[in-house]
């Protein structure tokens, strides 16, 4: 995850804040992943930040992790975690 932290720094800094400039704050995203290492869900779980710019930042964000794959698992059916982000100036 935080080797693909760039890109998640594209959808605050290019995305979030270009529709609002004052946007800060903090997201929370639960990633489903498959037994292949496959995203096979991610949502936001958690939120501080609010306004304008939050619904594209957040749409960027799933968007990116929903095409992250990460190593396959040893462990048979779906498994999920938590990660949270902290975006300010």
């Amino acid at each position: 995850v935080r080797a693909r932290q760039a890109q998640l720094q594209y959808c605050y800094a290019d995305v979030g804040l270009t529709a609002n400039p004052a946007l800060a704050g903090s997201v929370s995203v639960t990633v489903t992943l498959d037994a292949a290492g496959a995203v096979s869900e991610v949502k936001v779980t958690n939120r501080t930040w609010n306004g304008a710019g939050v619904a594209e930042a957040e749409g960027c964000i799933l968007q990116r992790v929903r095409a992250w794959a990460f190593p396959a698992s040893s462990k048979p059916g779906a498994e999920s975690y938590n990660f949270s982000f902290i975006f300010n100036r």
